[in-house]
C-alpha cells in the first residue's frame, strides 16, 4: 500500500517521510501512513532509528514504528526535539 492521501508537514514530519521513503524503497509516504502497512518489518526499524539519530539528532525507539502514524512519530520526535 502506498498512500500520500495526506503529505507530511515540512520539517521533522517530511524529514521522517524522506527517511520511510529511503528504507522502504516507497514512492511516496503520507502522514497518515503506518511503517508495517507499507511493509516495513522489524529489521527496518533498527535502520529507521540510526537515520532519525543521524539525520535530526533524536534517539527515536524502533517500537514506536510498530502501532502510530508518521504524523504521531513525528509529533513525538518533535516533542523530544524541543526538549
Amino acid at each position: 500500500r502506498q498512500s500520500a492521501a495526506t503529505p507530511p508537514r515540512p520539517g521533522v514530519e517530511a524529514t521522517l517521510a524522506e527517511i520511510w521513503r529511503d528504507v522502504l524503497k516507497v514512492d511516496s509516504v503520507g502522514a497518515d501512513d503506518n511503517f508495517f502497512e507499507l511493509g516495513g518489518h522489524s529489521l527496518l526499524t533498527l535502520r529507521v532509528a540510526r537515520q532519525v539519530r543521524e539525520r535530526l539528532g533524536i534517539a527515536l525507539d524502533p517500537r514506536v514504528l510498530f502501532f502510530k502514524t508518521l504524523r504521531q512519530i513525528a509529533a513525538e520526535l518533535t516533542h523530544l526535539q524541543t526538549r
